[in-house]
């Protein structure tokens, strides 16, 4: 397979044939395409005619569905050439077909001016004429939408958009397309592979090449997300994370991506992949990495960004003493479904307490929480960001901490104002569940300094408000821990292993009077207990810097 390739001043980009027609154009070019056919003696080409006809034809059905123009129309601006050989010579290999564009100056930087289309014979005579020419005119296109030749052919990485969204035209008009199908073949059996790292390119060994990106596309229009309407903003789109942004992905997107590799159609579209020349799960072949745990120690999974994870999770070997499985989801999206010894079938969760057998993890006295899930297919989406998966073994009884007063988290404070309206600035409430929610307003460190007659400055710290919830369960410390844990604006956030989780938010700014002040808020989860505050420093005061606060934070996670 080969790939977009550039030849001297201009762009240049060829459409090669599956490995079996390969090597079908290579031995017919080492047996008959090196010989030179003199010019006196060259005779016109027989398939000049149909072949202009054909590219007229598909370039009036590509514009309509993109609702582009070339100017002043195809027949002025695509040229057609006909070689004498039976595949072409090009520097990533033997083409079928090759494009080549230029502008108005002769060169590859400013916007396409013209374009060459060059076919060789062999697509005349194996049936893939057709298909060569719709993914050969397509390049035309992507380099008008680029609005410059500069951005159409800037980036090695880029090579998913333009192979890969060619492959997938070249698949939406021709029904039975045998080089499509391959490419949807390779894209449903390297779910791992990042979508920017399909290049094939010498840079990067062992990449997948751009046609393999066939699937996004194909996803995409499964999804419900046609690609026709959105191209012109990919490819005008400068780079390939801007280009996959103007896809339009969103979280629909991203929670079906992974889980479609698992190719069971009886579940509907969220597990299965259908569209043009999709092969069937038989002709694929591909198997998710199969997961049985056996041990209390387990890795995490880690997803790259714009990657795939499809796994076979088994968690009838955990041992005895710890057979609840806590999976958390830190990052990505997540499917999961039980296809034996459960029903489990959930969508994005951020925590899930998965047993194997209900019995061994029953608790006396308390609530079973726990899901039955023996085996089953657990689907991860890196998407832009990646993915992490965190799979911790517990014991099946909780071992819960006792409530915590809002008073002994900021010990070093004061309460500088008891009540407000004849209600305290301190409360706490209980439900029957075993929560406890305390909370205290008005803290303060510091000291106060005479600046005149009757009159201090406060000097040191204030903290707003601190609560400690006291969970009746870890889960649903949890949930509130993540709920808690959002960015907020002009804060930076920092995730810390501090306690079992933390979240830390910090920010610095000039005062009125120029010195600096710095202020920062805080989120920690020990077990079934979350304590959270937030800090501000007077002018100078620099203890809500991020390193002082991170010290504070450890010591509050130390006193929950």
């Amino acid at each position: 397979m080969e790939r977009l390739c550039f030849a001297g001043g201009s762009s240049g980009f060829s459409w090669v044939a599956s490995t079996s027609r390969t090597i079908i154009g290579a031995l017919i070019l080492l047996g008959s395409c090196t010989l030179a056919v003199p010019a006196a003696l060259a005779k016109p080409s027989p398939y000049l005619n149909g072949d202009r006809n054909l590219i007229d034809v598909y370039a009036a059905v590509e514009g309509a569905k993109l609702g582009v123009l070339l100017p002043g129309g195809p027949e002025k601006f695509i040229t057609l050439k006909e070689s004498s050989a039976s595949v072409l010579k090009t520097p990533t290999g033997a083409a079928g077909g090759e494009t080549e564009c230029v502008d108005s100056s002769g060169g590859d930087e400013g916007p396409a001016a013209g374009c060459t289309i060059e076919l060789a014979v062999l697509p005349h005579k194996n049936g893939e004429l057709r298909d060569t020419i719709i993914h050969e005119t397509f390049h035309v296109f992507q380099a008008v939408m680029s609005q410059t030749l500069a951005n159409f052919h800037s980036g090695l990485d880029k090579d998913w958009l333009i192979e890969g969204s060619a492959t997938w035209v070249e698949s939406d008009l021709v029904k039975h397309d045998a080089l499509a199908q391959e490419e949807w073949r390779v894209y449903l059996s390297t779910p791992g592979i990042p979508l920017f790292s399909r290049t094939g390119t010498k840079s990067s060994p062992g990449a997948l090449n751009g046609y393999s990106a066939v699937g996004f596309f194909g996803h995409m229009a499964s999804s419900n997300k046609s690609p026709w309407a959105r191209f012109p903003q990919m490819f005008k789109a400068k780079g390939s994370a801007a280009a996959y942004a103007a896809a339009g992905v969103d979280t629909p997107f991203l929670d079906n991506e992974a889980s479609v590799f698992f190719r069971d159609p009886k579940l509907g579209p969220e597990w299965d992949q259908a569209g043009p020349n999709v092969p069937s799960a038989h002709e694929v072949g591909f198997r998710p990495n199969q997961l049985s745990l056996g041990s209390r120690r387990i890795a995490p999974l880690v997803v790259k960004p714009y990657a795939d994870g499809a796994y076979d999770l088994t968690i009838t070997g955990l041992p005895m003493s710890h057979p609840v499985l806590e999976l958390k989801v830190l990052r990505g999206n997540v499917r999961i479904r039980s296809t034996s010894g459960g029903s489990v079938n959930e969508v994005d969760p951020q925590d899930l307490r998965l047993c194997a057998n209900l019995t061994i993890c029953s608790c006396p006295g308390q609530p079973n929480r726990y899901l039955k899930f023996q085996r089953g297919d657990l689907a991860i989406t890196g998407g832009p960001t990646g993915a992490e998966v965190r799979l911790v073994a517990r014991e099946p009884c909780e071992q819960l901490l006792r409530p915590v007063s809002c008073t002994a988290v900021l010990p070093d404070f004061v309460q500088f104002i008891q009540g407000v309206a004849g209600k305290p600035a301190a409360i706490e409430s209980h439900r029957a569940d075993g929560t406890v929610a305390s909370a205290c307003a008005f803290l303060e460190k510091g000291t106060e300094t005479p600046v005149g007659e009757g009159q201090t400055v406060f000097n040191g710290l204030v903290a707003p408000v601190v609560s400690v919830l006291r969970s009746s369960s870890i889960a649903g410390a949890v949930k509130y821990f993540e709920l808690m844990s959002v960015p907020v604006a002009h804060f930076h956030l920092t995730r810390l292993r501090i306690g079992d989780e933390a979240v830390l938010r910090t920010e610095a700014m000039a005062s009125t009077t120029g010195i600096e002040e710095f202020s920062s808020s805080a989120i920690v989860r020990v077990n079934n207990i979350v304590a959270s505050y937030a800090i501000y420093g007077t002018p100078g005061n620099n203890e809500a810097d991020l390193e002082n606060s991170i010290a504070r934070l450890i010591q509050v996670a130390g006193r929950l």
